[in-house]
């Protein structure tokens, strides 16, 4: 359940406000306020009542920058949020207004901004404040089984003989050619024997 509630806004660690921008609750207008975007949270509060929605980053499952007009009308910033750990600063929701969502299921929210060029900045800020809280359930050990499959990965593409760059400190394959010098240093050598040539022939 989504509840709007009266709160005070985030004063610590906000990356990013927008003033002006509508929150639709699944397909449904809530109404016109100001969206804060801070290192501990997003919340949103609507100007006319002066409540709002506060949601912690754990439970935004996806986000992202949505230009389907036809389906909303305007562009937005699309965010999914997990219905099972949504959160929010009501002190008592039977006093909020609210849209229900599905028990264990998810619920979309929107952020339309009247000013359609912040849109990059919000997203930006959103990613970078996210990026603070990781996933408790990222654990070394899937890391670790993720970077077995990177490994398989560069092996058959060398088994293959296919160029691969990765970048970083990631490994450098590169398939083997039988039309010429692999590498810059070979090429070099051979410039240099050619040269030794021709001044062989000047001195006959």
């Amino acid at each position: 359940m989504v509840v709007l509630s009266s709160f005070s806004a985030p004063t610590v660690g906000v990356r990013h406000v927008q003033p002006s921008t509508t929150l639709y609750v699944r397909g449904r207008e809530v109404g016109v306020g100001t969206l804060y975007i801070s290192e501990s949270n997003v919340a949103w509060r609507n100007d006319s009542s002066g409540e709002g929605l506060t949601l912690s980053y754990p439970t935004i499952a996806v986000h992202g920058i949505s230009r389907d007009v036809e389906q909303l009308g305007a562009e937005c910033l699309y965010v999914m949020v997990d219905s099972c750990q949504e959160e929010t600063n009501s002190d008592d929701e039977e006093n909020g207004d609210g849209d229900d969502a599905d028990s264990g299921g998810t619920t979309e929210m929107r952020f339309a901004p009247a000013d359609k060029a912040q849109l990059d900045y919000m997203y930006r800020a959103m990613s970078y404040c996210q990026a603070l809280h990781p996933d408790p359930n990222d654990s070394p050990q899937s890391e670790e089984e993720d970077d077995d499959e990177e490994d398989e990965q560069y092996e058959d593409a060398e088994d293959e003989g296919e160029d691969l760059f990765a970048g970083g400190d990631g490994p450098y394959i590169e398939g083997h050619h039988d039309e010429g010098p692999s590498n810059g240093a070979r090429l070099g050598e051979e410039e240099m024997e050619m040269d030794g040539q021709f001044e062989d022939a000047e001195d006959d």
